[in-house]
């Protein structure tokens, strides 16, 4: 859900202001075997290249087959 609406609020104007938020959210999912909704939002926001900083063992096959 906040994923959503992040990804709904992203535009020019409050990129700065939301990308913690984002980096903070993408943690938290790749933590929780949340892979999909972080790869979501990183997509709808054009931001995938984050992604790396937060796969490891454990979640990096689960990423790879969802993209």
């Amino acid at each position: 859900q906040l994923e959503g609406e992040i990804a709904e609020e992203w535009n020019i104007e409050n990129m700065n202001i939301l990308m913690p938020l984002v980096r903070d959210v993408v943690a938290f999912d790749m933590q929780h075997s949340a892979e999909i909704q972080a790869c979501d939002l990183l997509m709808e926001i054009d931001r995938l290249d984050l992604l790396t900083q937060h796969m490891d063992q454990s979640n990096y096959p689960r990423v790879c087959l969802y993209l």
